[in-house]
């Protein structure tokens, strides 16, 4: 029996320092899997975003001298005269270089609150999953609540199901690490038997010989307690410990990269909405236009000066437009509901945007700084660095299957017989158990050769993502400058389109001019007026894409990343 206190030291001893040891990464773990730290990049990264909104037709730098009044305003003009701002003031140049970053990238959606965000109860979700609607009426819209780009980012982050998903994926990744790290220590089992027993033949030669009422049962008790610890694997235990800690880095991971994801797809989906409102004012301001053109060929030829084929001109160009407010209103309709869905709303529930159609800010990086960042930044580009260290871990644990495995163990015994009068006694042993496969027909080594594979496979889409990285954000950057010079571009043909459907309409009516010409201002002006509204759009369509190229979460996700 002083064996086994023996053992329990050494055991203690062994034990402590292989945890100590497992417990802290390897450098190659420690140096791909390290989260970077945008704290430190203050000075190089910092303000990259303007958070002040600018006004969409801001600055379109026309000459006050052209007398143009607020009856000449586009109905995007107009819209912004009801916000508070003046016809002449949306006919300036956008200057969105000028504009001041205020927002730095950082800005986490899982940490930075949003003012004023406490939602009404319409817009949470039903607290039953398996909701199944079966009357028409629990699908009825019968509420419309307006919100802001980052008030539908924060619901979407909430309700999303995918990001619950994933959050749960997190917490079975962490159980997985720490049955992992269980074996790190012994197990130990301790078993306890009964038994009464009574032998046939012991009783049929006590009546042969006479012995008459003579008991032949045995009654026993046994407990026992049984410890083992590997000792030493080969390089597997360690190996399965980074498997499973590289599996909870790749499920964090994989949720950044998700909430990057759905902020985009939020904020397109947002804009499409936007865009679709706009869209809709636009055509029912063309259906006023050609209403107005129908009256006015109508009276010149009631007049005598005016002829049939110009009221039928008119009559086409009418029929046009009020086709074209037709499926601007179903792409509304559509656009509100794939925001709807997007966030995940109560079924009787809808949503419309209260923020107004303006540039949101500029991107103050040049191209390559924006790519280093990406690169830097990017989560997915992370999950290829971990996918080599998950190889490189299954390809140790293949390595340890050629290599000995030797293993400790205690066992203590206690056994008593009961009603025999005789004391109760115990025994235990103490062992080193080496085992070593030393001919598999090749086996291990073919798992060696797998993995190896699996390594160069890991590399070469290493290299394709960050390929595909750099790419995204050429492409996004690409398309910012260009639709940020085609704001002004836009602005300045709006302006020149309304005032040339203005001349168009006074030549007709003086008789100087034609029908056609009309039509034809009038439709230069939709186009002009769709052109600048696709610019703005695009702009932050653009800008959104660009932040997501780079990953503009914050780098502390996580409180132990």
């Amino acid at each position: 029996m002083r064996s086994f206190p023996l053992f329990v030291v050494i055991a203690a001893a062994t034990l402590l320092p292989a945890t100590v040891a497992n417990a802290v990464p390897s450098p190659s773990v420690a140096n791909n899997l390290s989260q970077p730290n945008l704290d430190q990049d203050a000075n190089s990264s910092e303000e990259i975003l303007t958070s002040e909104p600018l006004d969409p037709i801001a600055n379109f730098g026309i000459d006050p001298t052209t007398g143009l009044t607020s009856e000449s305003c586009t109905p995007l003009q107009i819209e912004l005269i009801r916000q508070g701002n003046s016809c002449d003031r949306s006919r300036q140049t956008i200057q969105l270089a000028q504009a001041a970053p205020v927002t730095p990238l950082t800005i986490s959606p899982l940490t930075t609150p949003i003012p004023g965000l406490d939602a009404p109860e319409s817009l949470n979700p039903s607290a039953n999953p398996l909701l199944f609607p079966t009357i028409p009426q629990e699908v009825q819209i019968n509420t419309t609540e307006p919100i802001t780009l980052e008030q539908a980012i924060i619901l979407a982050r909430r309700n999303n199901p995918q990001i619950a998903q994933a959050q749960l994926e997190i917490d079975r990744a962490q159980a997985r690490l720490r049955e992992t790290y269980a074996t790190e220590f012994p197990t130990g089992t301790v078993s306890f038997d009964f038994t009464r027993s009574e032998s046939a033949n012991a009783r049929l030669n006590s009546n042969r010989i006479g012995v008459i009422n003579q008991s032949n049962a045995n009654t026993a008790a046994q407990a026992s307690l049984q410890l083992d610890y590997s000792l030493y694997t080969g390089g597997r235990r360690p190996a399965t410990i980074a498997i499973a800690a590289a599996q909870f880095r790749n499920s964090r991971l994989a949720l950044e990269n998700q909430l990057v994801q759905l902020r985009l797809d939020v904020a397109n989906d947002y804009y499409s909405l936007q865009q679709a409102d706009s869209q809709l004012k636009i055509t029912r301001s063309s259906v006023t236009q050609a209403q107005r053109s129908l009256r006015d060929a109508q009276l010149r030829e009631q007049a005598g000066v005016g002829t049939q084929f110009e009221v039928l001109q008119a009559d086409v160009a009418l029929a046009n437009a009020v086709q074209d407010e037709r499926n601007a209103l179903a792409q509304q309709l559509i656009a509100r509901r794939q925001l709807a869905q997007r966030l995940n709303l109560p079924q009787t529930t809808t949503v419309v945007t209260a923020d107004e159609i303006r540039p949101l800010g500029d991107w103050q990086l040049s191209l390559e700084e924006s790519i280093v960042l990406a690169l830097k930044n990017r989560p997915d580009i992370e999950q290829q660095l971990v996918a080599i260290e998950q190889s490189e871990a299954q390809q140790r644990i293949a390595v340890a299957d050629t290599l000995p495995q030797v293993n400790l163990f205690a066992n203590y015994n206690v056994l008593g017989n009961i009603g025999d009068g005789l004391n109760t006694a115990g025994g235990g042993s103490v062992g080193i158990r080496a085992q070593w496969t030393f001919f598999d027909a090749g086996a291990a080594r073919s798992r060696i050769a797998q993995q190896e594979a699996n390594i160069a496979t890991a590399q070469s889409n290493f290299t394709e993502q960050r390929n595909l990285v750099r790419f995204q954000v050429e492409q996004s950057f690409y398309n910012l400058q260009a639709n940020r010079d085609n704001i002004a571009t836009a602005g300045q043909a709006v302006i020149r389109a309304t005032e040339g459907l203005r001349l168009a309409r006074l030549r007709f009516q003086a008789g100087v001019g034609t029908q056609s010409e009309v039509i034809t201002a009038q439709t230069d002006l939709t186009r002009a007026e769709v052109n600048q509204l696709t610019a703005i759009v695009g702009f932050n369509r653009s800008l959104a894409t660009l932040q997501r190229s780079v990953s503009n979460l914050d780098s502390q996700l996580f409180d132990n990343p």
